[in-house]
């Protein structure tokens, strides 16, 4: 059971896959807003330790991203396997997950190949910069897949053991 709780909204935003403008904690009663599909969990205070990240991310192009995705993902899955270590266990394995959270996500490429492959229903992807993130949503978006997006720290996770298969 997680203790975030949707915040209610009059109209309908740009929050992505959540569908909402953000969520409450019932515990702490703090509210985190959904920007740009972006949930944000970053504790408030001293935000300048993230500039780096958000700088790194900054200077990266999503459709240039998308476009090597693009040409990547038309080889076979064949080929692909011997590139993408994760799906090809994943199929060894016999592996599928209906949900699955990658930490230190940035551009999501390891959930967007699992996806790719068919082993992954909904990826969600938990990085700490908003710009990565974001950039990984239009990424994601040229291959019709609305990713759920978590920015925080990973020292910090907001979620129950078990609470994803993968």
């Amino acid at each position: 059971h997680s203790p975030l709780t949707p915040l209610s909204a009059p109209k309908k935003g740009d929050w992505g896959a959540w569908g909402v403008p953000g969520l409450r904690c019932s515990k702490c009663k703090e509210a985190y807003r959904v920007n740009g599909g972006v949930l944000s969990l970053i504790p408030k205070g001293n935000l300048s330790r993230y500039a780096y990240w958000e700088a790194l991310h900054r200077g990266i192009q999503s459709d240039a991203v998308a476009a090597i995705y693009k040409r990547r993902f038309a080889f076979s899955d064949d080929f692909l396997a011997i590139y993408y270590a994760t799906p090809r266990l994943a199929r060894k394995m016999n592996w599928t997950f209906e949900d699955a959270l990658e930490l230190g996500s940035g551009w999501g490429s390891y959930s967007l190949c699992l996806w790719r492959f068919g082993r992954l229903k909904q990826p969600w992807l938990f990085d700490i910069s908003a710009t990565a993130l974001k950039g990984a949503r239009k990424v994601y978006k040229v291959f019709g897949v609305e990713p759920f997006l978590v920015q925080g720290e990973i020292h910090d996770l907001p979620f129950t053991d078990k609470a994803f298969a993968g």
